[in-house]
């Protein structure tokens, strides 16, 4: 044995610090601030209950039963460990756009995706604020129907020296196919059946 040799076999650490493997079972604290699962290693079918870890408190994503983990151990110690990411797989690759590059976050199946805050949610460019309100797609909707009702409904639209002006039969048309397109029909209205946002105060 060289000297070399030696002396990693005297700094040799056994213990595992870091490994694989799939979640068994979930359980969530009664207060919601710890997730802690039971994790099957890798290769040698061995159990251990581990807390899993976030990128951040508030950017959360429950792991699910069967799903491989990257498992770390503190100091090697196997009753101290920590589920630290969920790896893709077959069943569930990387994203499309996030193969060519792209930032991309998505829910997982069947899940829905919340962006929140308490004071404001900017969506801009790099290092400009947004400063450009949305338009809710409900409010705006209801005023548009009133607004098109408002011609719709009335027996006249205006006035001139020959009597009164009533719409036009054309406009009519326009305005009936406009409510029915842009408000009325669900698969083509104007307010997304997958994006939601509220008022705010």
């Amino acid at each position: 044995m060289n000297e070399l040799e030696f002396l990693r076999d005297i700094f040799k650490d056994p213990r595992l610090h870091i490994g694989i493997g799939t979640i068994v079972q979930l359980g969530l604290s009664n207060d919601g601030s710890v997730l802690r699962v039971l994790v099957n290693l890798l290769p040698d079918n061995r159990q251990v209950v581990g807390e899993v870890t976030f990128e951040d408190v508030n950017s959360v994503t429950l792991p699910e039963v069967d799903d491989l983990v990257l498992v770390a151990f503190c100091d090697g110690d196997p009753d101290e460990c920590f589920i630290v990411k969920v790896i893709n797989n077959a069943d569930e690759p990387i994203p499309l756009f996030g193969q060519t590059g792209h930032t991309v976050k998505y829910s997982r199946a069947g899940k829905k995706l919340y962006i929140g805050s308490d004071t404001k949610v900017g969506i801009g460019r790099p290092n400009v604020e947004p400063t450009e309100p949305l338009v809710l797609g409900a409010v705006l909707a209801t005023g548009l129907t009133a607004l098109c009702n408002a011609f719709l409904n009335a027996t006249q639209i205006g006035q001139s020296s020959a009597g009164p002006v009533a719409l036009d039969p054309a406009v009519r048309t326009a305005l009936n196919n406009f409510v029915t397109t842009y408000i009325t029909t669900s698969g083509t209205n104007i307010k997304s059946q997958i994006a939601f946002t509220e008022r705010g105060v």
